[in-house]
C-alpha cells in the first residue's frame, strides 16, 4: 500500500466519483466542478502552509535536534551550548524525533512551570533562564523560516504559482459578485508579494500612511474608480480586488499597548531579526496554546470574520495546502457546516488517496478524513495535479500572456 499523489481524481462526500485512471471525462468534471464553485455568490479561500512549500516553507513534523539545530544556524540564530543541552533533555536525545508544535508546547510548560512557587526549588532562576533562552530561540527559529518572500520580486520565479493562482480565480469571478475572500494560516509575506506584483488591490485590514493599524472596520470598505468608459465619470466599482486575511498573524505585523487596549501595527519593511524581540511579533505560534491565543484580539476577530463569512448563504469554501490539523479553525467549518445549509467545501491536496493494489481509498489524515465526512456538499479534489505549483495551470484558464505561454509549453511538453 502505497501514499502517493495519485491521478486526478474528484471526490464527493468521501467516495470517488470520478477520476483520470478510469474515466476519460475526469478532468473536464473536475474543470466545471471549479468553474460552477468560482461562481457561487459568497467564495471564500482558506490557504495554508502547503501552498508555500515549494517555497521551502519549514516543516515542523518528525524533525530530531540536528534538524533543527540546522534550520537555526540557517536562520542566524545561535543555540549556545546551554540551549543544546536543555534541548536534548526535551527532546530525548540527538536521536530522538519529534513534532516542533510538541518541543514548543513542552518548553511553554516548563516556562509557566518553572514560575510557579510548587517549583522553586527545582528550578533555579538560571535553570528558568535556559528555559526562557530555548523557547525564544526555537520561536525565533521558526519566524524567521518563515520569512519566504524575503527577496522576491516580480521576476522571481518562485512565486508564479502565486501569481497564477490569484490572477487566474479573480479573473473567474462575474464583476457583479461579492469579493473574494482570503483568509491564510500562514505568517509568511508570499500572498502579499505576489498580489503586489499582480497589481491587485486588496483590504488587509490596515488602516493609516505613516503608522498602518489594523482596523477591522476596514473590512467593510469598498473599491472604485472613475476612470471612465465613457465620458460621465460615474463611479464604478473596482474590477480586480478582494479581501485578505492572515488569521495567525504576520511577520510583519507588531503588537502594541495604546490606554490599556492591544493594537496591531504593520510594519513597512521586517526589520533584522537578530535584533527583533521574538514575543514581539504579532503571531499564534503552533503550539496547543494556540487555542487559548486565538481568544485575544486581533485573532478572535478575523476568526469571527471567517465564521461570518461561512454564514453567508450561497457560499464555497476551497481550501489550499490547509491540513484540518487546526482544531479552532475546524470547529467554525464544522459548525458553519451543520447551520448553514448552503455552504459548500471544496479540499484539494494532492494526496488524500492510497493505492492498494488496483484500489484507491482515502488515506488516515486530518484532511482526508474531512474530505471523507459523508454529506454531499463536502467534495475535494487530489491527485498528481493539486500541488499548489500545478493546480491553477491544470484547473483554471489562463488570463495573461505570461499564462498563456505557461499553458501553451505544458501542452507541448504534455505532447511530447
Amino acid at each position: 500500500m502505497s501514499i502517493t499523489n495519485t491521478a486526478n481524481a474528484f471526490l464527493r462526500a468521501g467516495r470517488i466519483v470520478a477520476t483520470e485512471s478510469r474515466h476519460r471525462d475526469a478532468r473536464r468534471r473536475i474543470v466545471e466542478k471549479l468553474s460552477l464553485a468560482l461562481q457561487t455568490r459568497n467564495v471564500a479561500i482558506l490557504v495554508g502552509a502547503g501552498a508555500s512549500y515549494h517555497l521551502n516553507s519549514p516543516k515542523i513534523r518528525d524533525m530530531s535536534a540536528d534538524d533543527l539545530i540546522k534550520m537555526a544556524t540557517k536562520n542566524h540564530v545561535t543555540l549556545s551550548d546551554q540551549d543544546r543541552e536543555v534541548l536534548l533533555r526535551f527532546v530525548d536525545g540527538a536521536e530522538g524525533r519529534f513534532d516542533l508544535e510538541t518541543l514548543l508546547a513542552d518548553l511553554s510548560t516548563a516556562v509557566r512551570f518553572s514560575k510557579s512557587r510548587y517549583a522553586k526549588q527545582d528550578f533555579t532562576d538560571s535553570r528558568q533562564t535556559e528555559l526562557k533562552s530555548l523557547l525564544a530561540k526555537v520561536n525565533k527559529t521558526l519566524s524567521m523560516a518563515c520569512d519566504l518572500a524575503n527577496d522576491a520580486s516580480k521576476e522571481n520565479e518562485d512565486l508564479r504559482a502565486h501569481r497564477t493562482f490569484f490572477s487566474r480565480v479573480v479573473a473567474s469571478r462575474r464583476g457583479d459578485l461579492p469579493r473574494l475572500r482570503v483568509y491564510t494560516t500562514n505568517y509568511d509575506l508570499v500572498i502579499e508579494k505576489s498580489l503586489d506584483n499582480l497589481g491587485l488591490d486588496y483590504i488587509d485590514g490596515f488602516i493609516g500612511t505613516v503608522n498602518r493599524t489594523l482596523r477591522m472596520d476596514v473590512y467593510s470598505r469598498e473599491y472604485y474608480t472613475t476612470i471612465p468608459p465613457t465620458n460621465d465619470r460615474r463611479p464604478r466599482r473596482l474590477a480586480d480586488f478582494l479581501y485578505f486575511y492572515k488569521i495567525h498573524g504576520s511577520l510583519n505585523w507588531r503588537s502594541r499597548t495604546d490606554h490599556s487596549r492591544t493594537m496591531v501595527d504593520r510594519v513597512l519593511q521586517i526589520p533584522n531579526y537578530s535584533t527583533t524581540p521574538y514575543d514581539d511579533l504579532s503571531l499564534i505560534y503552533p503550539t496547543p496554546q494556540k487555542e487559548a491565543d486565538t481568544l485575544g484580539y486581533p485573532y478572535s476577530d478575523l476568526l469571527r470574520a471567517f465564521g461570518g463569512t461561512l454564514s453567508e448563504p450561497d457560499t464555497a469554501l476551497l481550501t489550499f495546502g490547509y491540513g484540518f490539523s487546526d482544531e479552532h479553525i475546524n470547529r467554525i467549518i464544522a459548525q458553519s457546516l451543520a447551520s448553514n445549509s448552503t455552504l459548500a467545501i471544496i479540499i484539494v491536496d494532492p494526496y488524500l488517496l492510497q493505492t492498494d493494489g488496483d484500489e484507491d481509498t482515502l488515506v488516515d489524515t486530518p484532511i482526508a478524513r474531512f474530505a471523507g465526512i459523508d454529506d454531499a456538499r463536502v467534495a475535494a479534489i487530489t491527485g498528481e495535479d493539486c500541488t499548489f505549483v500545478r493546480f491553477a495551470d491544470t484547473f483554471l484558464p489562463a488570463v495573461s500572456p505570461e499564462d498563456e505561454a505557461a499553458e501553451k509549453a505544458s501542452a507541448e511538453n504534455a505532447a511530447d
